[in-house]
């Protein structure tokens, strides 16, 4: 903990070396920090220097005047008062914007504030915080806390509606410091509430928006004092977060264990609260890997799989973690293992394609993991608020992706031939499914110019182009232009799917029936937007037949549709971007 190490040090200075370390702290202070450090001298000097008790030095270093602070706290709440009587509003002008879409308005208010709200919110929260600063705790809760719960109501000529806080510095009507605001309330409560009292009526905050990414050990460098019973608040804020569940919880519970007890004791609260918490076994390993230490890594990672239920993405999140561990030992077979375990509760195309970097890899867990597509619940669309519960649920789309990396060419044909006409391609798989086959027939390393585009677009879509861990052969292939780590991962795995050279001949006369077909509608249809789609496939179909030893495919399939379309120049630029040479 950072104050138990400073208070060692300073314990084993001499005075005239603390004398030294404040004068030189003292100099790299900004001029705004310079009057808290001094008026903290000050206090330190009457408490150590003459024995005064805390409150006596509070009273007399209060700047305001009890008569004044009761005064303006009166005078506030009378203007609340008339807020909440509907007496001080706002006003709304309400009209429909075309700009975005003509076809799907949007509806835009435009508001004023006649009474100055905002103006006298923000001279209140002002003297909220100087209340703060002249040791007025108890005031300066009372007045945050009737501020938090603020709604102003809106005038308009359609249905009457109010405006919380965060709605009024989202439209501007108040201009103040959110994260200030929230770590002073923070630092306020913590001041006025009991020392058994205080972690769970902090946490009673955090149910605002805006306490959201607050970190609570910024607390301690507001206001002029210290905060005290540091140990105790520590040790039940961090059993206040045990019993909660949320990501923002979790969160907040890993940093307060790593920022009071250190990275052993996250491992240890991981075993405690993996229930409501599993994502603190990944938060402690990844502060293990800071320190490279694998074996340590493996050893907690182990009792996180065997805790986490397999359905929890989380558990495949660690599994990938422990083995890169094993994979940095140098034990690649129990990194496949790991690996697999990784595929088994986080179900996505680039865990699954991760099992055929290496033979043995594919033959021992590759082939073992596409059965397990059939034992995979399904869903349209599958949303998870809380991340570190998400279920291992496959979305339909990511469902037909595994299907076809399964080898289930058929099928996904089938799929691609459902569509009703060329024109439907939009909400349908055949868009993607066409394009991946157009991969799969391709031979060679170096992908063309638009086989290129349609693989970074699948890098892109399946997490490649930022998180390409535990991959074999990751870096640039040796004899090839392109670095693209989808095209490299598809490559492996292509060898253990074949399709024998008959189907092939087959399945490239419906590709280029199906390209054909889809070019000849968008074009003949004149849908402008689509024309560097369709002749993306065109020009790719012709690089297709060119590595399969057909030379000048390309060429000869752009100049055609050029010549079908004579009066599209939009199309013939379009061609020329995907390499037509006319």
């Amino acid at each position: 903990m950072f104050m138990d190490n400073v208070e060692q040090i300073v314990g084993q200075m001499s005075e005239k070396a603390v004398q030294k370390c404040l004068c030189e702290l003292a100099r790299r202070l900004t001029e705004k920090e310079q009057e808290d450090f001094l008026q903290l001298l000050l206090e330190y000097s009457d408490a150590y220097g003459k024995q005064e008790n805390n409150s006596a030095i509070k009273t007399r270093k209060r700047k305001m005047s009890q008569d004044f602070v009761d005064h303006n706290i009166k005078l506030l709440n009378d203007w609340l008062e008339n807020i909440e009587n509907g007496e001080l509003q706002l006003k709304a002008d309400g009209y429909e914007s075309y700009s975005e879409d003509y076809w799907n308005p949007d509806w835009i208010w435009e508001y004023s504030d006649p009474d100055n709200i905002g103006g006298k919110l923000t001279a209140m929260l002002e003297f909220a915080k100087k209340c703060v600063y002249d040791y007025r705790y108890e005031e300066a809760l009372l007045l945050y806390d009737t501020i938090l719960d603020i709604c102003v109501g809106v005038e308009n000529d359609c249905d009457y509606f109010e405006m919380d806080l965060e709605g009024l510095i989202k439209e501007e009507i108040l201009c103040i410091d959110l994260k200030e605001l929230a770590l002073l309330v923070l630092y306020t409560d913590y001041q006025v509430q009991l020392p058994n009292k205080r972690a769970k009526d902090i946490y009673t905050y955090f149910r605002y928006g805006y306490f959201k990414n607050i970190h609570v050990e910024d607390m301690f460098r507001m206001g002029r004092e210290q905060l005290k019973g540091e140990s105790q608040f520590w040790n039940d804020w961090i059993e206040v977060l045990s019993e909660h569940n949320g990501d923002m919880e979790a969160r907040l519970l890993k940093e307060a264990v790593l920022f009071y007890k250190g990275t052993e004791a996250l491992v240890d609260i991981a075993e405690k609260s993996y229930v409501k918490h599993p994502s603190l076994y990944l938060s402690a390993i990844q502060e293990l890997e800071k320190n490279h230490d694998y074996e340590r890594i493996e050893s907690v990672a182990d009792a996180a799989l065997d805790h986490i239920g397999d359905t929890l993405r989380v558990r495949g999140k660690v599994a990938l973690q422990a083995g890169l561990a094993a994979y940095y030992r140098g034990d690649l077979e129990k990194a496949w293992e790991y690996w697999y375990q990784t595929y088994f509760s986080d179900s996505t195309v680039q865990n699954y394609l991760r099992l055929f970097g290496w033979r043995n890899c594919a033959l021992t867990y590759g082939i073992k993991a596409k059965g397990l597509l059939k034992t995979r619940q399904e869903c349209d669309k599958y949303i998870q608020k809380n991340e570190e519960m998400q279920e291992n649920i496959i979305d339909r789309e990511t469902c037909i992706y595994l299907k076809f990396f399964a080898g289930k060419f058929d099928e996904i044909k089938k799929s691609c031939n459902n569509t009703p006409n060329s024109l439907g391609w939009s909400s349908s798989f055949i868009k993607k499914g066409v394009k991946l086959f157009l991969l799969y027939f391709y031979q060679g390393l170096d992908l063309g110019k638009s086989t290129l585009g349609i693989a970074e677009e699948f890098n892109n879509e399946f997490g490649f182009a930022n998180n390409v861990k535990g991959f074999n052969k990751l870096e640039v292939i040796e004899n090839t232009k392109s670095s693209n780590n989808f095209w490299k991962a598809f490559q492996d795995w292509r060898i253990y799917f074949p399709i024998e050279e008959a189907e092939k001949k087959k399945y490239l006369l419906w590709l280029e029936d199906l390209v054909d077909k889809r070019v000849k509608a968008i074009v003949g249809g004149k849908f402008n937007n689509h024309y560097g789609s369709v002749a993306q496939l065109a020009s790719a179909m012709g690089e297709v037949k060119e590595s399969l030893g057909e030379k000048g495919a390309k060429q000869e399939i752009l100049l055609h549709y050029k010549k079908t379309f004579p009066r599209h120049s939009s199309f013939h630029e379009a061609l020329r971007m995907q390499g037509g040479i006319f």
